[in-house]
């Protein structure tokens, strides 16, 4: 073990504790991370900041402001009145509806763009049904869905695409289209059932010490008094914001520019066409989550320049052997990419770590294919930090402490994983 691996895990273990004690803000301790490999000279000044220029940081930027101008036009109320009509008042109810529908619009499409789709609706749906439903019970589990969605195709995620590109490097058989979805449907249909009514109660709890009506839901009610005489309908501005996420998406789908350069000009259309105000974007813009995931980025290139993920990978070899079970190989290496997906960007976690298990798979006998197959997975299985996926990050918005994600995300955390470790077997002794 090097130096420079010491100092990465004294660092990430630092930052863990600062995430979860909160003694500050969480962008302050991500911030302190991204320095520490500075300082330490395991990254270099040009590095440093560097994720905040990363296409990802654009990406939550536009796509908040596009979230805000639903707001400010009455384009996400009108649309939430009507998911409340559809689907009612129970609150059971409507998680396990949004759920399902945030992760199936997440196999085809962004998981940042079904985001920013879905909270100003979570939150109008709230407004709209008089406290009977109260986003802080719904926010998060859609979040979760939108990464068990985005792993059910080939498309729905960044990860999957770069373990694609690098088994085609490998010469291996590379995935088909919906191979993914024989475990990402089933476990997106568990995750709603899950959060309607085994774990609904405990979900509950666990915020229980935020506001039951928050500041948006405050303001909704009062722009809705100050407007109670002017039809909803008639308002040009709501369905100018409805056609620029309806052309978001749509260039979202088409891959003709980064996501983060279709968010950003989705952003400003709505600045420009009036759908929201230049002062309220940036008042509203949720900057301690841009910070959170800029430094976040950083901290990942510290880890990926120290080698301290491939350290680990390599020392796991080397403790459980290149005869181990399936089950002893599933579980340990299952258990290894979930921790490091609930600290490290998914896409640099797994563009670190396909190149290094293609050649250990081969070394143990395994099929590289299948065995990348779980690694994909497992790697999507991040749901007890909001560090590694910036669709998850974006729930920050709704004001969860760092806490609240091991209370609620955690427990389907290791459901999923159990989950993965018994299924990834199961193709391997049966070959499905």
């Amino acid at each position: 073990m090097t130096i420079q691996i010491m100092i990465s895990f004294i660092v990430i273990i630092l930052m863990i504790v600062g995430f979860v004690s909160e003694i500050w803000p969480l962008w302050v301790t991500a911030m302190l991370g991204c320095v520490a490999f500075f300082v330490t000279g395991i990254i270099s000044s040009s590095q440093v900041w560097s994720g905040f220029s990363n296409d990802t940081v654009f990406m939550i930027a536009g796509t908040m402001i596009v979230g805000e101008a639903m707001f400010q036009t009455g384009a996400a109320q009108f649309i939430g009145t009507r998911i409340v009509k559809a689907v009612g008042y129970n609150e059971r109810r409507m998680i396990f509806v949004l759920v399902l529908a945030a992760g199936v619009l997440s196999a085809f499409t962004s998981n940042s763009s079904v985001m920013a789709m879905f909270i100003p609706l979570i939150r109008s749906v709230a407004a709209s049904s008089d406290g009977r439903i109260k986003g802080k019970h719904v926010v998060m589990p859609v979040g979760i869905s939108s990464m068990v969605g985005g792993a059910c195709t080939i498309v729905g995620s960044t990860p999957q695409l770069v373990a694609q590109g690098l088994l085609e490097q490998y010469g291996l058989r590379q995935f088909t289209f919906f191979e993914l979805g024989y475990i990402g449907w089933p476990l997106l249909l568990i995750l709603a059932l899950w959060f309607s009514t085994i774990w609904y109660k405990p979900l509950c709890k666990s915020v229980a010490w935020m506001p039951d009506e928050p500041d948006y839901i405050r303001e909704m009610k009062q722009k809705a008094a100050e407007n109670k005489d002017a039809e909803q309908k008639v308002n040009p501005r709501m369905y100018v914001c409805i056609g620029i996420v309806i052309v978001m998406v749509c260039l979202f789908l088409s891959g003709i520019w980064t996501s983060g350069t279709i968010a950003v000009i989705s952003g400003l259309a709505c600045i420009v066409t009036g759908c929201i105000q230049a002062k309220t974007a940036f008042q509203k813009m949720g900057w301690n989550s841009l910070v959170v995931v800029g430094a976040t980025l950083g901290v990942a290139k510290g880890l990926n320049e120290s080698g301290a993920a491939e350290f680990i990978a390599r020392s796991i070899v080397n403790a459980i052997g290149t005869k181990a079970s399936i089950w002893v190989i599933m579980a340990v290496f299952g258990f290894m990419v979930c921790v490091m997906s609930n600290l490290l960007s998914h896409t640099a976690t797994i563009s670190l770590l396909v190149p290094i298990m293609i050649p250990l798979a081969a070394e143990m006998g395994l099929d590289g294919t299948l065995f990348i197959y779980a690694i994909a997975h497992f790697v999507m299985c991040g749901y007890a930090t909001p560090l590694g996926v910036a669709s998850y990050a974006m729930t920050l918005s709704e004001g969860y402490s760092f806490k609240d994600y091991q209370k609620i995300g955690g427990p389907f955390n290791i459901l999923a994983y159990i989950i993965l470790v018994v299924f990834c077997v199961m193709r391997f002794k049966f070959g499905f």
